[in-house]
């Protein structure tokens, strides 16, 4: 008890009371970290459809920050009840001590990542790791184009709703997957730790080394994607393959077979 008092007591004096100053972190750091051990964590319940998608970079945060919660998973049947429920009517959405559902799958890993201690405290290197954040979504969004335009596609006949997709799904193979993989590569090697900021993974390795598991699990190559894509960037891969090495979520893997 008198530990965590203390701990208590010096993350309220050096972590809260002084400005957050770049140069103070490295000193901060350890007792704002130390400080996830003392108060109790929420209760989560973590609600997506029954696949990986958009709640699995939420699911290996929390895994890996031994980060307890509840794995609520429902059928496309089950969705229109749930969505009535949430403001936003998407999901991923999580309960927080009974609480009402918050969505929204960057502010959810963000969320996630704060319990986990993987997100910084430190407000440049949270910076760092939402601008990788930031090109990750990007990523996905050019990846979930296609599916954003079936309503158009249904609007004219088959065939040129045919040549319309196969135009874009080549456009996003030889200019969108290769200007985010490489702009991911171009900031890994900045950093030069094998991960994308400081010397431990963070979300933004999470965000991206779920992406790349598509491709590697041969689920983009079902959509329409080269798999072949993520072997040009080593960084990348080597990243995806040492985070996917961690026993949290290595078991995480193994308890839940992939699905997309």
């Amino acid at each position: 008890m008198a530990q965590r008092l203390a701990y208590l007591g010096a993350g309220v004096a050096v972590g809260y009371c002084l400005p957050k100053i770049h140069a103070l972190t490295p000193a901060t750091e350890p007792v704002e970290k130390a400080l996830l051990g003392v108060f109790p964590k929420p209760a989560i319940s973590l609600s997506y459809f029954d696949v990986s998608g958009r709640a699995e970079m939420v699911r290996w945060t929390l895994a890996l920050g031994g980060v307890r919660f509840e794995d609520v998973r429902f059928s496309h049947a089950e969705w229109p009840e749930h969505k009535k429920q949430i403001i936003t009517g998407q999901a991923p959405a999580a309960r927080v001590d009974g609480s009402r559902p918050y969505a929204q799958s960057y502010a959810l890993l963000r969320f996630a990542g704060r319990l986990a201690g993987l997100y910084p405290t430190d407000p440049v290197k949270a910076l760092a790791v939402d601008e990788v954040l930031g090109v990750s979504e990007d990523l996905a969004a050019a990846m979930l184009a296609p599916r954003a335009m079936e309503p158009a596609f249904k609007q004219v006949s088959a065939s040129v709703a045919a040549k319309q997709k196969a135009a874009l799904l080549s456009s996003i193979n030889e200019d969108a997957l290769p200007r985010y993989f490489g702009v991911l590569e171009k900031l890994l090697e900045a950093n030069g730790t094998g991960w994308f900021v400081g010397a431990a993974p963070t979300v933004a390795d999470v965000a991206v080394a779920t992406v790349v598991r598509i491709f590697t699990t041969g689920f983009a190559e079902q959509w329409g994607y080269s798999p072949e894509v993520p072997k040009g960037y080593p960084r990348v891969m080597a990243m995806s393959e040492a985070l996917e090495r961690l026993p949290p979520v290595k078991k995480w893997i193994e308890d839940h077979p992939e699905k997309a």
